[in-house]
């Protein structure tokens, strides 16, 4: 008789032992899944962002993202681990991390993108002027090859674009990426049109074609330069020899124009 009177005094400390257990197991979750955040937040970001692009707005949605999948559950969790180590009388350390670790994701998804920003900025710039650089290569390469085709000579001023079209890969290479509303990018050395290549005494250092506003078969000369530059350091200009070069607004004044 007196051992099943004790049964039901036995069975309260059994449950609140049971309630204590999975309190600690529910602030184990919420630590881990706090210090899953942050990791989450502060790795995955650069895998998304694709590097041909450098735009912040994207910037701004991928950090965002990742903190409301992550940080927002993680600190959900935190919470529930808190209030339920707190009812039974448990130590909440586990629950009391983990809703810091999520709270810190979160901050970390809403702080890194403002702090990030100028970064980004800048190498999105930089990712421009090489790709505008690339572009005049590959137009002047196609001039090369025009001038290979007709017995040493530049094509006529008024129609570049559409003579040396034929000899490129794509009309896109026409397009700068600092000015995609304009059909081609660059204008050519009005001073050539026509010329003979081995009229130009000295290829290496004669303009061939410059960054201008001037559009399709634009053709000028150092008047028709834009003022400011395109880029933040200067203007992407391709010489008669076929090379290209960032020349500062400093240094544009001295280019050479006549053969």
């Amino acid at each position: 008789m007196n051992h099943r009177s004790q049964l039901p005094d036995e069975a309260p400390p059994a449950r609140a032992e049971d309630s204590v257990k999975r309190a600690s197991v529910a602030g184990s979750y919420a630590l881990c899944a706090g210090l899953l955040a942050l990791l989450g937040c502060v790795l995955l970001p650069p895998m998304f962002l694709p590097t041909h692009r450098w735009d912040p707005a994207l910037l701004f949605r991928v950090f965002l993202l990742c903190g409301g999948l992550l940080g927002l559950p993680s600190l959900l969790l935190g919470v529930g681990a808190l209030r339920r180590a707190r009812s039974v009388g448990a130590r909440s350390t586990a629950a009391i991390a983990g809703l810091s670790l999520s709270g810190l994701a979160l901050a970390f998804s809403l702080v890194m993108p403002v702090v990030q920003y100028p970064t980004y900025v800048y190498w999105r710039a930089v990712n421009r002027r090489l790709t505008c650089m690339m572009n005049a290569k590959q137009v002047a390469l196609g001039l090369r090859m025009y001038i290979y085709d007709y017995d040493e000579r530049l094509p006529p001023a008024d129609a570049w674009s559409d003579a040396v079209a034929p000899c490129v890969k794509s009309r896109d290479i026409f397009v700068c990426p600092e000015a995609r509303d304009l059909r081609s990018g660059y204008a050519f050395n009005k001073a050539l049109g026509g010329k003979r290549v081995t009229d130009v005494r000295d290829e290496a250092q004669t303009v061939l074609i410059y960054e201008s506003d001037l559009g399709w078969n634009g053709a000028g000369g150092p008047q028709t330069l834009r003022r400011p530059t395109r880029h933040r350091r200067g203007d992407v200009v391709a010489f008669v020899d076929g090379s290209v070069k960032l020349v500062s607004a400093r240094d544009l004044k001295h280019l050479r124009w006549q053969p």
